[in-house]
């Protein structure tokens, strides 16, 4: 994933059918909630603070 330029390293084993998922963010863990999806496959996340 790349950020306002900066690539971080991201995984998960996201379950789409849950709005909050637990990732690891360069080894890190967050949690994120999914605002969106679309048809196309793109996704909206929402993290609420810093990286």
């Amino acid at each position: 994933v790349e950020v306002d330029g900066t690539k971080l390293n991201v995984t998960s084993e996201w379950n789409l059918a849950s709005p909050l998922t637990s990732v690891t963010v360069d080894s890190t863990p967050r949690t994120v909630q999914c605002l969106s999806r679309d048809a196309a496959g793109n996704v909206s996340l929402q993290f609420l603070g810093t990286v």
